[in-house]
């Protein structure tokens, strides 16, 4: 009909409601008016765009080009200016003050509704005109906006008919009233879309403080003007250079914005803290926060141009930022593998920076980059894996050679030399020195190594064989507490559980080489426990089995046998990993799952009697595990007495 009246065909008509939601015929629509195409991806314009009377003014001006030229940028300015004229300015210019005004008292006043008692006779002349074009509703002598938009546009307007002064206006102005906010934000999507080059938005936040509470807010809200925009990259590149001044302090502060302004809060968290009760909402959603996909694509792309110069800035934000879209998206998902590139030359330079220069980081910031880089294994197995071996010692690199201002043929000894027992000696499964602390941590402590597990699992193994197993050391003077085991023993550990490190997680997922990896790491614990014997030329106590006509030894004594229960002084990662081996174990019997192959791989490649501790105990658990896998275990008495003993 609005076609119509403009060309002066005049029909009668009846009210009625289309319920027809636009976003079902998004492709039909882009493909018939690509400069759309970009306004769909924006969560905030979907209440103008859903509106068909709306959606129709945007075509016929399109179409028409009616107000602006081919090389003219349509964003959400343009869109404000056209529906403003079409709802308001129609009504006449008393019309589009009355809004305006009411729009300013909302913001001020904190209030959606405002008494009609409010304006004076004078300014209220257009409010029966208003409400009969549906731009006002009343009720209960206050009135309403009939959508909030009208209200952001209109303080938008405001800031912009004072654009000669803007700070002035709005250090008049209740800022911290969310009404101003978007407003605001609006104004900074107008004047990025203004000029190419972004020399006006720029010029605004020049004259701009850090220090004022109310200028400082300015300065973030044009920062989310970026974001919001229709046109993030093209804003981000005439930004660039700005963006790099003072070390880039403006970029990193423009990339913590994005990650709170980008990401939505996490549902899964969210119902944890309802369950779990003492969180309030506000709370919970501050953890582990999923993308808003709308807003990222763009973003990305930008640091992904500026990738070096990105991590150089901000190193940290930006493995923020990647780690968020890595852990929140299924492989293949757009901008996962320049993601991934980042995350993986992010690590490389931290390793460097660790490896070669020394250098200290402050607080996290290696452990988050790193735990980035091994969420990229599966797009960059190679530079992941490789990257990750000698960050736990297992490939050696040899560091740069630094000038020294004096030169010594006398390596640093211990007072105790003349006492040595033994050497320094690299293990076959362990590292030649000692693994990068953060790498270690993450790996053992915080999961971070799943990723590789699920892929490949063979490489887990070795790596965190590297980890758990002690890196070369000299034994002087006797024995320490840790010569008998030469295993690593982690900070805050205690008391061991099953839930604790990479264990349970392996095996649940990769079942046989979980296994192999926590039988070769027991295995050489169990080995190691013998050096104590051997140093005192002592016989080291074990028991032989014969399965399947071969006899297999396995090493230990009562101490050994009772690993898994803590109560005979192992370390703590051998005894959470055999609780984790027992806890696997008995979950299969519940969930009745066959564990034969299980036990026949436990019992043939295992050497410590810590085994027949786990083994002995499921049975007791399913007692019918006795009348076949486990009844070669039936033969030894020593057993028995080993039992009785707990």
């Amino acid at each position: 009909l609005e076609r119509l009246y403009r060309i002066n065909i005049t029909l009668s008509s009846i009210p009625f409601r289309v319920d027809k939601d636009a976003y079902i015929n998004i492709s039909e629509l882009t493909t018939h008016f690509p400069e759309l195409s970009e306004l769909f991806k924006h969560v905030h314009l979907r209440p103008i765009l859903k509106n068909l009377k709306y959606l129709d003014l945007l075509a016929y001006n399109l179409t028409k080009n009616a107000t602006i030229s081919e090389s003219d940028f349509i964003g959400e300015s343009t869109i404000i200016d056209w529906i403003w004229k079409e709802e308001i300015e129609s009504k006449g210019a008393a019309s589009s003050r009355f809004v305006k005004e009411f729009s300013e008292k909302q913001a001020e006043n904190l209030s959606i509704g405002i008494p009609i008692s409010d304006f004076g006779i004078a300014e209220s002349g257009p409010v029966d005109i208003l409400k009969q074009s549906k731009v006002f509703a009343e009720n209960e002598d206050k009135l309403y906006l009939t959508h909030d938009l009208f209200g952001d546009w209109a303080r938008y307007k405001l800031i912009r008919g004072n654009n000669t002064n803007v700070n002035g206006y709005l250090q008049t102005k209740e800022l911290l009233s969310p009404l101003w906010c978007k407003a605001i934000r609006l104004y900074g999507i107008y004047l990025l879309d203004k000029k190419s080059d972004a020399s006006e938005w720029i010029k605004l936040f020049k004259t701009l403080g850090n220090v004022d509470a109310k200028e400082k807010i300015i300065q973030d809200l044009l920062l989310e003007s970026i974001i919001f925009s229709t046109s993030t990259y093209t804003h981000l590149l005439a930004l660039w250079d700005f963006f790099q001044l003072n070390n880039g302090a403006l970029l990193k502060r423009f990339l913590e914005l994005f990650l709170i302004k980008a990401t939505l809060p996490n549902q899964n968290v969210l119902k944890i803290a309802k369950e779990l009760g003492g969180y309030t909402i506000a709370q919970a959603s501050t953890y582990n926060r999923t993308p808003n996909h709308f807003y990222w694509g763009e973003v990305l792309k930008f640091i992904y141009f500026y990738k070096s110069e990105v991590l150089t800035f901000a190193g940290r934000e930006a493995a923020e930022i990647t780690k968020i879209w890595l852990e929140y998206t299924p492989t293949d998902f757009p901008y996962r593998k320049e993601c991934s590139e980042i995350a993986v030359e992010n690590a490389e330079r931290m390793f460097e920076f660790k490896f070669n220069s020394g250098g200290y980081v402050h607080g996290d910031a290696d452990e988050l980059i790193y735990k980035v880089m091994l969420l990229a294994v599966n797009e960059f197995p190679t530079e992941v894996i490789d990257l990750s071996l000698k960050l736990c010692k297992r490939i050696k690199v040899n560091r740069q050679e630094k000038k020294q201002d004096y030169k010594s043929d006398d390596e640093p000894h211990s007072i105790f030399r003349g006492f040595k027992i033994r050497d320094k000696i690299q293990w076959p499964d362990g590292p030649y020195e000692s693994p990068d602390s953060a790498f270690e941590k993450i790996c053992t402590e915080d999961n971070a190594l799943n990723t590789v597990i699920d892929s490949y699992p063979e490489t887990a193994k070795e790596i965190l064989l590297a980890l758990f197993i002690e890196a070369p050391k000299e034994v002087s003077f006797g024995y320490d507490h840790n010569y008998d085991l030469d295993i690593n023993e982690l900070h805050g550990w205690f008391p061991p559980f099953y839930t604790r490190g990479p264990f349970l997680y392996f095996l649940k997922n990769k079942p046989k080489v979980g296994i192999d990896f926590i039988v070769t790491l027991v295995n050489f614990a169990t080995q190691q426990w013998t050096n104590k014997f051997t140093h005192e030329h002592k016989e080291i106590p074990k028991i032989t089995l014969n399965l399947n006509a071969i006899d297999h030894e396995y090493i230990g004594d009562s101490r050994v046998y009772f690993w898994f229960r803590d109560s005979t002084g192992a370390t703590h990662s051998i005894v959470s990993a055999l609780m984790a081996l027992e806890k696997f174990l008995v979950d299969q019997i519940d969930a009745e799952k066959p564990i034969t192959d299980y036990i026949e791989l436990i019992l043939e490649k295992g050497n410590s009697l810590a085994y027949l501790g786990i083994l002995i105990s499921i049975g007791k658990y399913n007692p019918t595990l006795f009348l076949n896998e486990l009844k070669p275990l039936l033969q030894e008495y020593t057993l028995y007495e080993l039992e009785k003993s707990l």
